[in-house]
């Protein structure tokens, strides 16, 4: 071992000892933040899935919503102008859309 790793590992050995430094356990469901990984059960990461899954379902029918609107718009403008308003529009909630799923 290099002096460096023996120090480093001294060091925290003596502060474990102290009671100073203490290993995280890994996350659970019931902690916030908790992410799937290799250390959950596979229930837990059955839930997550779940949620992800309801969590994207949402937000393609969400986009089809606003698109379907568009296009709804696009079909009945009778001018280009109309026509501009009704894309700006719709990006305008696309990119409503974005920020809220980012938040």
């Amino acid at each position: 071992m290099t002096r460096f790793r023996t120090l480093a590992l001294a060091i925290v050995a003596s502060l474990s000892a102290a009671g100073i430094a203490q290993p995280l356990p890994p996350p659970t469901a019931a902690q916030p933040g908790a992410r799937p990984g290799p250390h959950l059960r596979d229930d837990i990461r059955e839930h997550y899935f779940e949620e992800r899954r309801e969590h994207v379902l949402r937000e393609i029918g969400q986009r089809l919503a606003i698109i379907t609107a568009a296009r709804s718009c696009v079909m009945a403008a009778a001018a280009i102008e109309a026509m501009r308003a009704c894309l700006q529009q719709e990006r305008a909630e696309l990119e409503a859309l974005r920020a809220e799923s980012t938040r």
